[in-house]
C-alpha cells in the first residue's frame, strides 16, 4: 500500500517535469549581438555608439551549422546603431547568415538591414570584421568599427544565457563569438 501511495506522491512532480521539458523544447530562442563602440564616426554618431541586433527563432540554431542564410527561419528581428532602430515592422532584412561550432555557438555571421534612409551591417565572415551604419539620406553620417567584433548571447524560454559561464539550455558550451 505504501509503494502505491509513494507512486501517487511522485506523479505530480513527474508531470510537471514533463510539461516543463515540453514547453522548453518549443520555446523561442533570441540571439542578441552587442558590438563594440564605433571607432570611425561622422555626425550624428559618436564613438559611444555601436551596432546591436536581436534575432528570434522558434528553435536554437543547430550545432555545426555551415554558413547559412537563416532569414526564412526568423520570427522577428531588430537592429540598432544606438541612434536609429530598424526591425521586422519598418525595414527589410537583406541578410541574416550564421555559422555555428560544435556547441551551437555563433562563430561567423553577416547581417544587414535596409531601412528608410539607412543600412545597418555587421560581418565577420571575411578576412576583416566590420560593424557599420550608412545613412543614405542625407548622404553623410557613416560610421564604422573595424576588426573588433562584438559578442553574442542568447535568451531561451525567457532566461538569459549563452556566455561561457552560463550556456544556453539545449546548446552546450559558450555562445560568445571567438
Amino acid at each position: 500500500m505504501r509503494s502505491f501511495r509513494s507512486l501517487f506522491a511522485l506523479a505530480p512532480g513527474v508531470v510537471l517535469a514533463f510539461a516543463a521539458a515540453t514547453q522548453t523544447a518549443n520555446a523561442n530562442v533570441v540571439y542578441n549581438y552587442t558590438g563594440n563602440d564605433f571607432t570611425i564616426v561622422s555626425a550624428p554618431f559618436t564613438t559611444s555608439d555601436f551596432v546591436s541586433a536581436s534575432f528570434t527563432f522558434a528553435n536554437p540554431l543547430p550545432a555545426d551549422l555551415p554558413f547559412t542564410e537563416e532569414s526564412p527561419a526568423l520570427i522577428a528581428w531588430s537592429m540598432s546603431d544606438q541612434i536609429y532602430t530598424v526591425g521586422s515592422s519598418n525595414a527589410t532584412l537583406d541578410d541574416a547568415s550564421f555559422m555555428t561550432n560544435q556547441s551551437g555557438a555563433i562563430t561567423l555571421w553577416r547581417f544587414d538591414s535596409i531601412g528608410p534612409n539607412l543600412t545597418i551591417f555587421s560581418s565577420n565572415e571575411s578576412v576583416a570584421f566590420d560593424d557599420e551604419t550608412y545613412l543614405t539620406n542625407p548622404a553623410n553620417g557613416n560610421t564604422y568599427n573595424v576588426d573588433t567584433p562584438g559578442t553574442w548571447t542568447a535568451t531561451f524560454n525567457g532566461f538569459q544565457g549563452g556566455t561561457s559561464s552560463s550556456p544556453l539550455p539545449l546548446i552546450e558550451g559558450p555562445l560568445v563569438a571567438g
